[in-house]
């Protein structure tokens, strides 16, 4: 699949949608094989405890991380688009640690200017 067309890096247009097709970029990056080694660990793990063998291409597609965006490549590198995408994860990890001891989706009044207050 990947592996056929690139060997660590790929940048490529796309149509995505089925009925509306939308132009976009598939931009993937090869990941380092322990990486990919654990992907495949996991995938294996939650195929054997749902009874089902992992699909192949799945394995395959664990070597690889992947990313589609509508962003021209004029306005972003696949370089900053992978940069983004760990900045995208690590905003998550502080919105779950603002939710779990912060307890900002928790409020205390239905009334919306008290919310903002409390946040």
């Amino acid at each position: 699949m990947l592996t056929n067309c690139c060997d660590t890096q790929l940048d490529m247009p796309i149509l995505l949608g089925v009925k509306e097709r939308l132009p976009c970029r598939m931009l993937a990056r090869r990941v380092p094989e322990k990486v990919a080694s654990e992907r495949r660990r996991k995938i294996r793990a939650d195929a054997t405890r749902r009874g089902k063998m992992p699909p192949k291409k799945q394995l395959e597609l664990a070597a690889w991380t992947i990313i589609v965006t509508s962003v021209p490549s004029a306005l972003l590198t696949v370089d900053e688009a992978f940069v983004l995408l760990r900045l995208r994860w690590q905003i998550e990890l502080l919105f779950k640690l603002w939710k779990r001891d912060g307890k900002i989706d928790d409020w205390r009044s239905e009334k919306p200017f008290r919310i903002w207050c409390e946040v």
